[in-house]
């Protein structure tokens, strides 16, 4: 009887803790968004030098859904779709102005991840991910204080003011990344947790399409990033050969239901 009670006792706590199954995730990720560098002539003269754009905070913000399939109490798989906020904030001098340059990027992401979780069946318990992610660029604005824009198609200059149309657009549509995340997963009921990790993740790719140009009615050409003409330091254009890699650091706040 005591074995019987015994045997009872082990199956009925193992389906208790069983976190064995699928799992829907509703998330919130706030944090910091990082870009590439740009660098800013600062003149128009032949001898002008080239300098640094400095970086600036720039916030960030994935928001999204994804199920995941846990393969015990410890391992699982997860699969989401999230709309991305990226981009970057450049703070620079020209003529003794200070101005702003922001880089909006939007994205429609598809993380997938592989999961563990320690002691799953405690209150709190840790928890750590790894994967890939894909991502399409929905849109896209590139935007200096000064009076320029590029966005989707349209290149606006509005101190001449001039508008060009972008035959190949500045950022490509296409992104793809590395996720790491950890932190602890807090039990409120037997299906119900709020995971809470610090998520980084970082572009595997140069988005920044270099041969991009707009033209201004079928007339004139120019190349968006300049154009490397010569091997002379003042006469070249370094935003043309600089990458640009998508990076982000940020707190992840989720509601995981086990279904």
């Amino acid at each position: 009887m005591k074995k019987f009670i015994y045997i009872i006792t082990l199956l009925f706590t193992a389906t208790a803790y069983s976190q064995k199954g699928f799992n829907v995730e509703i998330i919130a990720q706030p944090g910091l968004s990082m870009g590439g560098r740009y660098e800013i002539k600062d003149g128009f003269g032949y001898y002008d030098p080239w300098e640094n754009e400095s970086k600036i905070f720039t916030f960030g913000l994935n928001t999204g859904a994804q199920i995941g399939y846990n393969f015990n109490n410890k391992l699982g798989i997860s699969m989401g779709l999230c709309y991305s906020q990226q981009g970057q904030k450049y703070n620079y001098n020209l003529y003794r102005r200070n101005l702003i340059r922001t880089v909006n990027l939007n994205y429609l992401k598809l993380p997938i991840q592989f999961c563990y979780i320690k002691a799953s069946e405690k209150r709190v318990s840790f928890t750590l991910s790894t994967g890939l992610y894909f991502a399409y660029l929905l849109n896209y604005k590139d935007e200096n204080n000064d009076g320029s824009i590029a966005k989707g198609t349209s290149y606006t200059v509005t101190h001449y003011p001039t508008n060009y149309t972008f035959k190949i657009e500045p950022y490509k549509s296409i992104d793809f990344g590395g996720i790491l995340s950890a932190g602890l997963q807090f039990k409120l009921l037997d299906k119900i947790y709020i995971p809470v990790k610090l998520n980084y993740q970082i572009g595997m790719i140069n988005i920044k399409n270099k041969n991009s140009y707009y033209t201004y009615g079928n007339l004139d050409f120019y190349q968006y990033w300049g154009d490397i003409t010569n091997s002379n330091t003042y006469n070249t254009y370094p935003n043309k050969t600089l990458p640009y890699n998508n990076s982000s650091l940020e707190l992840e706040i989720a509601l995981k239901i086990m279904l």
